[in-house]
């Protein structure tokens, strides 16, 4: 199994003055121990030791990002999340693990609830015309199930493909068609109900 780690930075987007710019790369705090898989075992297996710690620090790669910014690693890279020394910088960072093949996030998520959250904010910036068809399923895509098994394929057929339907397919047509919340909710609720093994609701 591949297993690989991404880091979404989500500090809000402000101007970013000459001072803050040289903070930001001067107190990057995402460090990476760069070629770790070259050094000798031995070395990795002291990797909580504190002259391991020194050769770390002396030794890493720190990244300067920006909001937006989004860095893929495997988990077996040595890192660590760093001091930020800066007296009037504030940021804020989504970590993901998430794992190959169908990259499943490892953690249990609540895709449920975050679809549930995240539509009434896909409709205002639609109207709004902040958000295009593309950006909608973007937003979808990272929030909503998209893959369709393991499932109850006694109730949960697939009538019109080789699967069956996902949240993804079904947020997107709420968006389309300007479902009310209510309506989208029970759609999901009935989608969980599809899924689940068993023949009686609930």
């Amino acid at each position: 199994m591949r297993i690989f780690i991404l880091i979404l930075i989500l500090q809000p987007k402000t101007q970013e003055t000459a001072h803050a710019h040289h903070e930001r790369r001067r107190n990057a705090t995402r460090p990476l121990l760069a070629h770790a898989g070259k050094l000798r075992p031995a070395r990795l297996h002291r990797h909580r030791q504190p002259t391991f710690r020194d050769y770390f620090a002396q030794h890493c790669v720190r990244l300067p990002l920006s909001t937006g910014d989004a860095v893929f690693f495997n988990p077996a890279l040595f890192h660590a999340a760093g001091h930020n020394r800066s007296p009037d910088i504030r940021r804020m960072a989504n970590l993901l693990q998430a794992s190959a093949p169908f990259g499943r996030a490892m953690e249990a998520l609540d895709r449920r609830a975050m679809s549930v959250a995240l539509y009434p904010a896909l409709q205002t910036l639609r109207d709004q015309g902040a958000l295009d068809d593309a950006g909608v399923g973007h937003a979808i895509a990272a929030c909503a199930k998209g893959y369709a098994f393991p499932s109850n394929l006694d109730r949960d057929q697939p009538i019109d493909g080789m699967a069956p339907p996902t949240p993804q397919q079904i947020m997107p047509q709420a968006v389309e068609r300007d479902w009310p919340l209510a309506r989208l909710i029970d759609s999901l609720d009935s989608h969980a109900w599809r899924q689940r093994s068993g023949t009686t609701p609930g």
